[in-house]
């Protein structure tokens, strides 16, 4: 499983997996009518924390243009100094979440 929704009950345990298997850790949540709010943590790993919050806000910049999401929405996300959490239209949430997995997935990797 490559995320945990909040709402399941399953956040403790997926995260006690994803931390012995040096996995990233991926939760999506319910943020609002219409709203998910993806959050991933490697903050335990080895790997440059700047480098994978600056990239992560790349590919959030990117998607906010392409959707036409209004600033006043996704500024808050954007302002993150550690880019780990982000507004994201409902219907997205799955595909952005199982991406945002695997991006994170060959970023440990390459610090192994």
């Amino acid at each position: 499983m490559k995320y945990v929704e909040r709402e399941s009950g399953l956040r403790s345990d997926h995260w006690d997996f994803c931390e012995k298997n040096g996995l990233p850790f991926v939760e999506i949540s319910v943020a609002g009518d219409g709203w998910k709010r993806i959050f991933f943590d490697v903050t335990n790993y080895d790997v440059d924390l700047e480098d994978i919050s600056n990239k992560v806000r790349h590919f959030y910049r990117a998607y906010a243009d392409f959707f036409l999401l209004s600033v006043s929405d996704v500024r808050e996300c954007l302002e993150q100094y550690y880019f780990f959490s982000m507004l994201i239209k409902s219907g997205h949430a799955d595909f952005i979440a199982n991406g945002l997995y695997d991006f994170l997935a060959s970023e440990l990797q390459k610090n192994k």
